[in-house]
């Protein structure tokens, strides 16, 4: 599987202060993990929530380690449409807007 963010998809995170890693180097996964991390965070040691993502463009919710909003994220993310929806639901839940 080759994984792939949109353009447009990046830009929001961008426009919201959030990156995305991408990692394939996980034990206990065989696909890619994407993890949404804060931009404004000088020493990034853990992201804001992370994503598995699956064969059929949808994600699957890894892990969130403690963002207040955690109980709030979907354990699905259907496809790339709603996966910008959840990037901007973060960030407005980090205080950031459009």
């Amino acid at each position: 599987m080759i994984m792939y963010i949109h353009k447009t998809t990046k830009r929001i995170a961008a426009e919201l202060e959030l990156y995305f890693d991408l990692t394939n180097d996980i034990f206990d996964c065989d696909g890619y993990i994407v993890e949404i991390h804060d931009a404004r965070d000088e020493m990034p040691e853990w992201e804001v929530a992370a994503y598995i993502a699956n064969d059929d463009g949808s994600y699957t919710f890894y892990r969130c380690i403690d963002a207040p909003f955690k109980e709030e994220l979907p354990a699905t993310i259907r496809d790339e449409k709603h996966f910008r929806e959840v990037v901007k639901f973060i960030g407005r839940e980090m205080g950031r807007a459009l």
